[in-house]
């Protein structure tokens, strides 16, 4: 059951990410052209709320603003992506293997951390509300809660098994 939860959040997650990377590259598009930004769906949900500002923002891409990359390089990508890469390997078969397991688990609370910093600077630094934003949050606590879920499951069974290789 929990991997079934956990392949719906991935799903969930990959759609959600899907639509901020569409926005990222709507935005990009629109001001080569020498456009502005279009209006998108998440901006009209609540008055004074902009997911395109937050999204399109110095901290959508964390990598280059954090050194860990040159800004413009290949590697400069959108958070969204990151998050994409992250979900799709949510819904690959990593509970078949304990030690891609236990990676994708590290994976989880990188997650975590990622979101807890990103939800500090949505509220405190930009001073904005995005939909996108706080879903993916939400969904990366829950897919680390079942995902753990599921690995203490499989660890009871790999306990249980080697017991009973030991009692025959």
């Amino acid at each position: 059951m929990a991997k079934a939860i956990i392949n719906l959040l991935a799903l969930v997650g990959l759609c959600v990410a899907g639509y901020a990377l569409y926005i990222e590259i709507e935005t990009v598009n629109a001001e080569k052209a020498g456009l502005s930004a279009p209006s998108f769906f998440c901006d009209s949900l609540f008055t004074g709320a902009s997911c395109s500002k937050a999204i399109t923002g110095p901290y959508g891409k964390v990598l280059s603003l954090w050194g860990i990359v040159k800004k413009g390089s290949a590697l400069d990508v959108p958070n969204s992506l990151i998050g994409s890469l992250f979900y799709f390997l949510a819904i690959t078969p990593w509970n078949a293997n304990s030690l891609i397991a236990d990676l994708f688990m590290i994976g989880g609370l990188l997650s975590l951390a990622f979101s807890a910093y990103l939800a500090y600077i949505l509220r405190f630094v930009l001073h904005e509300f995005c939909i996108i934003c706080v879903s993916s949050y939400v969904i990366n606590i829950l897919l680390f809660i079942f995902s753990a879920r599921e690995r203490m499951r499989m660890i009871k069974e790999e306990d249980m098994a080697k017991k009973a290789r030991k009692a025959k």
